[in-house]
């Protein structure tokens, strides 16, 4: 299990880039690192998106700042494996061309199921 959280999206992104390129893209870029041993079907992406109309706040924002969480901490998953997860990542927003954007980060936080972790 992989969750995107991605924040700063332009508010001018539409459903139809969002959904037929940016959350496949991105769930094929987190499967595509074969030490996480994660599916598409197994990696969700989620966007906020500020409304700009009601609020200043979105347009001073430098970029867009992404989380990854919910992948749970392998012997595989290395920090080469972490750093290269972001990059990808990272790369592949960049990559879109209908998100303009200078600055994008990521940020990788695996997770310890013993730490708090359940499902039902």
């Amino acid at each position: 299990m992989s969750v995107l959280t991605i924040y700063g999206v332009p508010q001018r992104t539409s459903s139809l880039q969002i959904n037929v390129y940016l959350r496949p893209e991105l769930k094929k870029v987190v499967a595509g690192i074969s030490e996480l041993g994660l599916s598409p079907k197994e990696v969700d992406v989620f966007l906020h998106q500020e409304n700009t109309e009601d609020s200043g706040f979105a347009e001073s924002q430098e970029g867009i700042v992404i989380f990854i969480d919910g992948i749970f901490e392998r012997p595989a998953c290395t920090d080469e494996v972490w750093n290269r997860l972001a990059r990808a990542v990272v790369e592949k927003i960049k990559e879109l061309k209908f998100i303009e954007c200078d600055k994008v980060k990521c940020f990788v936080r695996p997770l310890t199921p013993a730490r708090g972790f359940f499902s039902s």
